[in-house]
Order: C-alpha cells, then structure tokens, then sequence
C-alpha cells in the first residue's frame, strides 16, 4: 500500500507515503484518515500525525488539491482531533517547500518540518505533554 496509516503507537500516528501514490491511493487514505478522526472524536480523544514520504516523486498537482480540499471540507474535526501535524523531510531543499506550502496553507492545528524521524519524534512527544499539562489546568 502506498499510505501506510499506522496507528500502533496511538496518540502518534504515522503516515508513510511510498512509491507512486495513485489518485484512487490518496482517496482511500483520506477515508481511512476520515474514520479515525471521527472516532476520536466521538471519544474525544486526539493525536498527532507525524508523515513521512520515503520515496517517489511526491503528490502531483491534483493530489495537492484533494489534500487542500480535505482540509477545508474537514477543518473542523481535524481541529478537534488532531493536536499537530510534524512531516519528516530529509531534502533541505523540500523542507523549505514544504515550509513554504505551510506558509500559504492554514491548518488548524501546530505544525513543524523535520529532517529526522527522531526530531519528529521529539516534536510529537512534546505537543502531547504540552496538550496533557493543558488539559490538566498546568501552565
């Protein structure tokens, strides 16, 4: 499967492109990713979506727009549900990219580029405890 969605290590889960992702890949993702979401909700619970692509040519433009697409039609539940998003990018030069989509894109929730697995661990842990000592009335 070209998307992986990895909920193993839930409130972490792992998205992880591979391959060429088809149209018909990215739209079973978004349903999958779409499910989740509405069963944390529905348990008020949250997460962080750590992604990763590890190989092929990236989205294409179309892609870019289902993606854009979900999250406006979902801004919402993504909201509520997902506490931040941390996209691992070895490439310096697709990290500014993507820092610069991120720049244009408005997400309702924090979001970080990383150039490690590791530093987008790090990340996902401390958006975790920073939610958990909010929701337990810490500063």
């Amino acid at each position: 499967m070209p998307i992986e969605l990895d909920t193993s290590a839930f409130p972490i889960v792992k998205a992880r492109f591979s391959g060429v992702v088809r149209d018909d890949d990215l739209i079973d993702y978004e349903a999958r990713l779409l499910a989740l979401m509405e069963r944390c909700d529905s348990r008020r619970e949250r997460f962080v979506l750590v992604s990763r692509a590890v190989s092929g040519p990236g989205l294409s433009a179309k892609q870019r727009r289902l993606e854009a697409d979900f999250v406006k039609t979902h801004y919402d539940l993504l909201g509520r549900t997902v506490t931040g998003l941390v996209v691992v990018v070895e490439n310096a030069l697709h990290r500014g990219v993507m820092n610069a989509i991120f720049w244009v894109v408005t997400l309702p929730y924090p979001h970080e580029v990383v150039r490690t697995e590791e530093e987008a661990e790090t990340w996902a842990l401390g958006r975790l405890e920073g939610e958990a000592a909010t929701a337990h009335g810490s500063p």
